[in-house]
């Protein structure tokens, strides 16, 4: 299941997110964190107690509806948030007077609230997101070699090869952070580039939004391999709903001077292209919000390929029933649809499955080439499906 997060603010009225910041002056601190399916939990401290917030850039900062009212958040405003589902809601806007990140106080920084049954808190155990408005006026270092978050007030504390740093370009109202990269087939020698947002939120490597899918289709940039209706991502107010998505085949990505090789991705129902944390396999990232430069530090070979072997099948969770998402090979739509419910993969039960172990652990796939699939269809007849990465 793929798990994104994408904030954005419509109100009748100017807001901004941008309010607050760091009480130093000069900062300076690195934090470990923990590594949840493509999610960075780092240990917050609020008024002397320790919490567990998601580090999401794609977002502005959110609190548990728990925290909000423990704390007495002044409130500031309400919006209309969208995810990355393409789901709208309203919701409350309050001030955190303070929250301490390793060693730095941040003070008075506007935060959503989330419903305390919301699944990436109650799953990940989480208490809030740290989003890309409280951390705007620094430089922000993620290695997931490392597992450290390291955050400071000065870029050159942190040692970085200037031949590595591109331009940052940060949305008004929150600071979201997009990056410029090219994608090129190189059997055309055809290229275009791309403003995407980075997203510490996103567990994809990349994804394309439709907007984009549409202008570069005509240019024959990448190659579709696959097509499917349906959906499995799962945003903030809930499931996304069926839509016909593209998987497709990249032959190169520029990232900064880093080449990358053969990147399979989808299109995705947001409204911006996203890099996701899955790009933190392939090197150290650098947002120096406050200068506007995004550093890229591959530990990877020239051209690396990062080819992706998938299942044809994916699987999604609706009504606290494991179904299948999308089927991405055109054999198997005569035998598996859409909707059809997921009874057994290989000899694990998925009749019962709760929530969060489909979401913090999706379906057990990952680490099999090869499963075998009990399904039920619509009318009640019971197949088994052997499916293999390909």
């Amino acid at each position: 299941m793929l798990i994104v997060f994408f904030a954005s603010c419509k109100t009748q009225q100017p807001f901004t997110f941008n309010r607050g910041g760091a009480a130093q002056q000069f900062y300076y601190t690195t934090v470990p964190f923990e590594w949840v399916e493509n999610k960075m939990i780092v240990p917050v401290e609020i008024n002397g107690k320790t919490y567990r917030f998601i580090v999401d850039t794609g977002a502005s900062n959110l609190v548990s509806e728990t925290l909000y009212k423990e704390f007495d958040m002044p409130l500031l405003h309400k919006v209309v948030l969208t995810d990355q589902s393409g789901i709208k809601d309203s919701t409350l806007i309050v001030n955190m007077n303070n929250i301490t990140l390793g060693n730095v106080l941040f003070r008075n920084i506007p935060a959503g609230v989330v419903n305390d049954s919301n699944a990436f808190l109650k799953c990940f155990g989480a208490d809030g997101f740290i989003g890309s408005n409280m951390l705007r006026n620094s430089a922000v270092r993620f290695s997931l070699r490392d597992t450290t978050l390291t955050v400071t007030d000065n870029f050159l504390k942190l040692g970085l090869n200037p031949e590595n740093s591109w331009g940052l370009k940060l949305s008004p109202g929150q600071s979201l952070p997009f990056i410029n990269i090219a994608m090129v087939n190189t059997n055309d020698s055809i290229g275009v580039t791309e403003d995407v947002l980075f997203d510490t939120g996103a567990d994809s490597f990349y994804s394309i939004c439709f907007r984009n899918f549409e202008l570069f289709t005509p240019q024959n940039i990448f190659q579709q391999i696959a097509f499917s209706a349906g959906g499995n991502t799962f945003g903030l107010h809930g499931n996304s709903a069926d839509t016909l998505h593209y998987k497709l085949l990249l032959s190169l990505m520029l990232i900064n001077n880093a080449s990358l090789t053969n990147v399979v991705f989808t299109t995705n129902s947001g409204n911006n292209s996203a890099i996701g944390a899955k790009i933190l396999k392939y090197g150290d990232i650098t947002l120096d919000y406050k200068h506007k430069f995004f550093n890229f530090e591959p530990f990877i070979d020239e051209g690396e390929n990062v080819y992706e072997k998938t299942f044809p099948i994916e699987p999604t969770l609706e009504n606290n029933k494991a179904l299948v998402g999308f089927v991405w090979d055109e054999a198997l739509k005569e035998i598996v649809s859409v909707g059809d419910r997921i009874l057994f993969i290989d000899d694990v039960d998925y009749r019962n499955i709760k929530p969060c172990e489909m979401i913090v652990k999706p379906s057990g796939l990952s680490q099999k080439e090869k499963v075998t699939l009990t399904i039920e269809k619509n009318d009640g007849i019971i197949q088994k499906v052997e499916i293999e990465k390909k």
